[in-house]
């Protein structure tokens, strides 16, 4: 990631103050996320422009939610790692994650070892992003 090391910290501010790192299980597996949510749309449009995502509006358009998931998580969780100060745990586990995702034309059954680690990191964020 070529970006801005200004860009960068201030990424990771919002995400240390407002966003979430976290694991997501549906009937399909489980997922790596970034969130964002915020009463400002301004910040949530640049983290697009910047970082890639989508922004969605939430409750009739009074808020709104950036999101990033999936394997593009790992460049911008290894960028933002060394400027958290509350959500550093949750990065390292998401880099982990990250690596444990197939490209799409290799989606065979996760090994138990691999799911096995999957169940851990996303137990593992669930508790550590427990309010």
């Amino acid at each position: 990631m070529t970006q801005d090391p200004l860009d960068i910290a201030y990424l990771a501010g919002l995400l240390d103050g407002e966003g979430s790192i976290s694991c997501s299980s549906t009937e399909q597996g489980i997922f790596l996320f970034i969130a964002c949510g915020m009463n400002c749309e301004t910040p949530l449009q640049w983290a697009k422009e910047k970082f890639g995502g989508k922004v969605y509006p939430l409750k009739a358009g009074t808020t709104f939610q950036w999101v990033v998931s999936g394997k593009s998580c790992k460049e911008i969780l290894v960028a933002i790692l060394p400027f958290l100060k509350v959500k550093a745990r949750q990065a390292e586990l998401g880099i982990v994650f990250c690596d444990t995702i197939r490209p799409p034309e290799n989606r065979k059954a996760l090994t138990d070892v691999e799911l096995l680690l999957k169940l851990r990191i996303s137990n593992e964020m669930r508790s550590l992003n427990a309010r």
